[in-house]
């Protein structure tokens, strides 16, 4: 800005002047301002490092990452309760549980990637390579186990969990271009999920694959196969069936 020191011509001037530099900077601030809203969206959506990475202006965001451990979980009895129930204590229950769950996840170093209805799902090694993935993915399958026994007695509730987890090359990537979200996919995400379908209630579930690399195997036998895409089969490992408590026991 310039000092106005004068009523003439030059005053209306540097008067005009003023005016104009204070418009340019009320629409800097606001640019500034959608910016940083545009960020805090984004990081809430996404992953930092991939937000990141859009912000920089990359339009396509694909990789093709080894070594990732999938969880994939099942719960069952949240919402089989009475219908006439007030839907608010049903969304403060499942938000409730799923807080602990990504508490849990960021504990083991586990990256949450969505909810879809009852459905949980989540991988290790992900946005961060780690070296023991498959042990911190079965350590937070089995604090995913505790939490959900310890909220079905605080809620008076019968809760189960299944849980199935496999390791290898995954597909990740942002889906969707105006509602985008970052997911991912590929044969090693959908064997987790049919070794999670196969589970029984309370069981955490591996594929024979994850099963070869661990090196504590206690507490896990055989349980069964799953059928694979072009006619195959994989033997899945299974816990034994966490300890059911009755509601209000």
């Amino acid at each position: 800005q310039v000092k106005v020191v004068s009523r003439d011509e030059f005053g209306e001037l540097a008067g005009s002047f003023n005016t104009m530099v204070e418009g340019i900077r009320q629409q800097k601030r606001i640019i500034e301002d959608k910016e940083q809203e545009n960020a805090m969206l984004l990081h809430s959506i996404l992953p930092e490092s991939v937000a990141e990475r859009m912000r920089a202006g990359e339009e396509r965001i694909v990789d093709r990452i080894p070594n990732v451990s999938v969880i994939v979980s099942m719960l069952t009895g949240l919402s089989s309760r009475d219908e006439s129930e007030d839907p608010e204590e049903s969304i403060a229950r499942l938000n409730h549980l799923i807080a602990e769950l990504d508490e849990a996840a960021v504990a083991h170093g586990v990256d949450k990637i969505k909810t879809v209805g009852d459905d949980y799902i989540a991988a290790c090694g992900l946005l961060t390579p780690r070296l023991d993935h498959d042990k911190r993915a079965l350590e937070f399958a089995r604090e995913m186990m505790s939490s959900v026994r310890r909220i079905g007695r605080e809620f008076d509730i019968q809760l189960d969990l299944r849980v199935g987890i496999h390791s290898g090359t995954v597909m990740a990537g942002v889906v969707g271009r105006h509602r985008f979200t970052y997911d991912i996919w590929g044969s090693t995400v959908d064997l987790a999920s049919e070794i999670c379908s196969a589970a029984a209630p309370g069981t955490i579930c591996i594929s024979d694959h994850l099963y070869s690399q661990l090196h504590d195997k206690e507490g896990f036998s055989k349980g069964g196969e799953v059928r694979l895409d072009g006619g195959s089969s994989e033997q899945i490992w299974c816990s034994d069936p966490a300890q059911r408590e009755p509601p209000g026991a």
